[in-house]
Formats: C-alpha cells, sequence, structure tokens
C-alpha cells in the first residue's frame, strides 16, 4: 500500500492512475522524472515525500488527488529548481502544507543558490504567511496579469525583497506575488525601483525601501492607494514621473536626500498633509521639477513639491515657522517652499544670489519678508499668492513688512502679483536706494510705502508686565506715548 522508488527511476505515464488505495509516495533521491497523469485519481494519497534530484513532474501528475495533506522535501532549492508543467502537477497545491527537514514552512526563505522561481512552484499554497527572495534571483514566472510561481498564495501578505534584479524591471510587482501582498521589506542591495514597480498595488499598506535605493523609476507607486506613509532613503537622486500619482491615502512622507531630483506630481495626493525633514539645508538644495524651461509658469511645476499639497513642513518633528535659509545656499531653487502654511516670517541671508520661481508660492501666512543685499533677481511668481486680489486687501493674509537690503533692486520676474505686500504693509529698503525702488520695474508698485531702514525707531522689547522707570519713554505698539492712566496694559518700550 505504499510505494518507494529508491533507484534512479522514471515514474511512467499513468503509472498509478486511479490507485484509489495508495496512501503515500516515497520518490528517493535519484528518481528524476514523473511522467504525465502519474498518480492522477489517488483519492487515497496523503503524503508525498520528495527527494532532491527529482527534476519535473508531467501534466496532471496529481490531478484529483484531493486527499493529498502533506509534501515533504529535503531540499528547498531542489524544489524551486523542479519543472510543474501544469498546476494540477504540483503536489503542493492540493495537500497545503510542506514540510521541510520536518517542520513545517510558513515562512519561506528562498536560499541563495536559487535563480529563478519557475512555473506554479509554490502554486496555491494557503499556508505561505511570508517569503524572502534572495539578491541571487533574478527572474519569477508570471503570466499577465497573474502570477504563475505564485498563483493562489492568498494568505502571502509580507515580501522581503533583496533582488534588485527583481525590484527594477519594468513589470509590476503584483503581477509576480499577486495583489493580497500588504507589506514589501526591500533589502540593502537594491539599487532601483523599475517602472511600474508597484503599478496600482492597492492593498499594499506599507514598505521599507533600503539606503542602497538611488531611483524611483515613472509611476512606481502609482495607484497604490492604500499607502499612507512613504520614507525616501538619503540616497536617492530621483524620483520619476507619476511616482506617486492616486496614491489618495498617502498622508505624511519624510525626505532625507540631499542630492534629488522630484519629477513626481502630488496633486492627486489628496490626504498628504505632512512632510518631514531632517536637515533644511538638504532640502534646499532639492530640485523640484527643474525640467521644464525657465521661460515655463504652469500649475504642474509646483505641485512636483509635496509640500505644496501637504502644506506642512517639519524639521526633527517641529513645524518651521520662522525660516531662515541655511548658510551655504546661493540659489534658492523653484517650488521649495510652495504652499507651506506654517511659515510666518522668511529671512533671506547674505550669500543668497537668486530666489527661484514659485519658491514661495502660496506661503499665505506670511508676514514679514527680509531679503539680503546680495539677492539680485527673483523669479516667476516667487512669492505668489493664488488668491491674490483677496490678499492685498486683507491685513491679515499677506506680507506686512518686506525689508530688501540690496542697494540696487532685484530683478523681477513677475506674473499676477509676485510680492504681495498688503494695502497698509510697507518696504523697507535704505535710505541711498529709496530713488532706484521707486524708478525700478515692479518696485515702483510700492513707492508710497517705501520708509527708509536708517529712519526706523526699533522696538527693543514688547511686554505684558508694569513698566518701571520714566514714564516719559514709554510706547504704545502704535507708536504714541502711553499716558500715565494706561500704564499697566500691554506696552513697548523703547531704551536709548
Amino acid at each position: 500500500r505504499r510505494v518507494l522508488f529508491r533507484s534512479k527511476t522514471n515514474v511512467g505515464g499513468a503509472a498509478f492512475r486511479g490507485c484509489t488505495k495508495l496512501p503515500s509516495v516515497t520518490l528517493g533521491n535519484d528518481s528524476t522524472i514523473v511522467s504525465d497523469n502519474a498518480f492522477a485519481g489517488c483519492a487515497s494519497l496523503k503524503e508525498v515525500v520528495i527527494g532532491a534530484k527529482l527534476m519535473s513532474f508531467g501534466t496532471n501528475a496529481f490531478k484529483e488527488c484531493t486527499g493529498l495533506e502533506a509534501v515533504r522535501i529535503s531540499d528547498l532549492a531542489a524544489w524551486c529548481r523542479i519543472d510543474f508543467y501544469g498546476s494540477n502537477s504540483n503536489p503542493l497545491y492540493f495537500a497545503q502544507h510542506l514540510y521541510l527537514g520536518g517542520e513545517e514552512l510558513t515562512d519561506v526563505v528562498i536560499p541563495d543558490n536559487v535563480t529563478s522561481l519557475k512555473e506554479w512552484v509554490f502554486r496555491g499554497w494557503k499556508e505561505m504567511r511570508t517569503i524572502t527572495i534572495p539578491s541571487s534571483v533574478t527572474s519569477i514566472a508570471f503570466s499577465m496579469p497573474y502570477p504563475r510561481a505564485l498563483s493562489g498564495c492568498e494568505n502571502l501578505e509580507t515580501v522581503f525583497l533583496n533582488s534588485d534584479a527583481i525590484a527594477s524591471s519594468s513589470n509590476s510587482l503584483i503581477y509576480l506575488f499577486g495583489e493580497q501582498v500588504k507589506k514589501f521589506v526591500l533589502g540593502e542591495g537594491v539599487k532601483e525601483l523599475g517602472v511600474g514597480a508597484f503599478y496600482r498595488y492597492k492593498g499594499l499598506e506599507a514598505i521599507e525601501l533600503p539606503n542602497t535605493l538611488t531611483t524611483i523609476g515613472n509611476s512606481a507607486f502609482s495607484g497604490c492607494s492604500g499607502l499612507t506613509t512613504m520614507d525616501i532613503p538619503s540616497n536617492v537622486t530621483t524620483i520619476g514621473t507619476d511616482a506617486f500619482y492616486n496614491c489618495t491615502s498617502l498622508e505624511s512622507i519624510k525626505i532625507t536626500s540631499p542630492a534629488l531630483k522630484i519629477l513626481a506630481n502630488f496633486n492627486s495626493c489628496t490626504a498628504l498633509n505632512a512632510v518631514h525633514i531632517t536637515n533644511l539645508a538638504d532640502w534646499c538644495n532639492i530640485d523640484f521639477g527643474n525640467v521644464y524651461p525657465l521661460s515655463y509658469s504652469g500649475y504642474w511645476a509646483y505641485t512636483m513639491n509635496p509640500l505644496y499639497k501637504a502644506r506642512h513642513l517639519y524639521l526633527n518633528g517641529e513645524p518651521i515657522s520662522e525660516l531662515v535659509i541655511p548658510e551655504g545656499i546661493t540659489d534658492i531653487k523653484s517650488n521649495v517652499f510652495a504652499g507651506c502654511l506654517d511659515i510666518t516670517s522668511i529671512t533671506i541671508p547674505e550669500g543668497v544670489k537668486s530666489i527661484g520661481r514659485f519658491a514661495f508660492c502660496d506661503c499665505n501666512n506670511v508676514e514679514v519678508l527680509n531679503i539680503a543685499s546680495t539677492v539680485d533677481s527673483i523669479g516667476v511668481n516667487a512669492f505668489y499668492w493664488s488668491d491674490y486680489l483677496a490678499t492685498i486687501s486683507n491685513p491679515a493674509y499677506a506680507i506686512h513688512d518686506v525689508y530688501c537690503y540690496a542697494e540696487t533692486p532685484p530683478a523681477f520676474v513677475p506674473r499676477y502679483g509676485s510680492m504681495p505686500l498688503a494695502k497698509d504693509g510697507t518696504l523697507h529698503v535704505h535710505k541711498s536706494a529709496i530713488d532706484a525702488y521707486i524708478t525700478a520695474y515692479y518696485w515702483q508698485n510700492f513707492r508710497d510705502r517705501i520708509v527708509a531702514i536708517e529712519d526706523e525707531v526699533g522696538v527693543k522689547e514688547i511686554t505684558t508686565q508694569m513698566p518701571t522707570g520714566n514714564e516719559d519713554d514709554i510706547y504704545g505698539i502704535d507708536g504714541m506715548q502711553v499716558p500715565a492712566w494706561q500704564i499697566g496694559r500691554a506696552s513697548c518700550r523703547e531704551r536709548v
């Protein structure tokens, strides 16, 4: 009642077909080929033991073996080398339980000497929970739109992928592993995510990317509507077009790369509300869609910055409100702070020469702007507020004070109001430069609101405490001297 093949034996076509009382088959280490229909219809077959030299199972070799409960192997690499001809040729499809050296497998680690996963190798295996693919694997069998090597592994939820060849291929991984996978962990050594790597992987909820990753290809995560967070490693240099298109559940993204070019459009990431960074200078060096000619000022340019959709930028966990451009930055790049609503003041220090187009577009809560004397050009819509007309008429929604220290007015490339200075706002310049600003292109729009920096009296202290000392030097916020009877209310003191 048991069949044991000890010597080098090929099992012929339909050799045991219909043997309904056969409970067990052992294919020894010298068995190499099991032909078509060899064990078809063996309804009582419960166990198949497979040696390390078996090469192939023929078509329908185990068809209708519905009583199978266990497949036992001694070498997982040898199992991966077997050729299966059709779904019914793999006994695991019916048994659902795979034992390696006596222990049942549910978390599979493919050995390093395996180079491919062949058709049907784990077909329909519902007990597999995780699989680890080593760097040696360069191909996984599939036939669009379904996987073939891992077809029907409906409880496989986590994939540890260490193969750069697989990750960088132009095939969506959904075709290799199935749409049920919820998490991918990419190992060190993976350098590139290919075009459409996770295209329309709607069930994907989490992904971990390695520090070795340098490229995220076009449409890499397009349609991954289940992703909620994304951490871009520090060595990534390119994020391709539509990489995050329709990632509608993406809430936050962390970017730490100092030399990054982003070509993706984040406008469809409707849930995005936070961008996290760890180094402000690195952030200032990112190219956000700077592939367009300088004359281009269209809508898509600044939506390539995820901040424009998120509206909130966090530096080491804290929102940036008083923005000071770091030392060493000479050119503020296009789109870099577009849409950030947390910023209330901007200081552009000495050494900065230019401000790129859309650089501070729609930073609607900025009240004070300081522009260093070294700045000589301001790009298209650098300070453009989308609702410009409403902005200039609403003092609470516009820049109140612009301090420009350059003797020669920076050259503007204006469009639709590149400097939303409130109606009661003031342009502060050096006394020696007033005439130049009054006549300069675009700056002349503010000629009736220009004051000399040298003539201003600075406020040194704002307090709610009871002032002490000479009452003659106590002033209100409006600049008027405070009567004695008002002393004790909010006041400011000028110390001269």
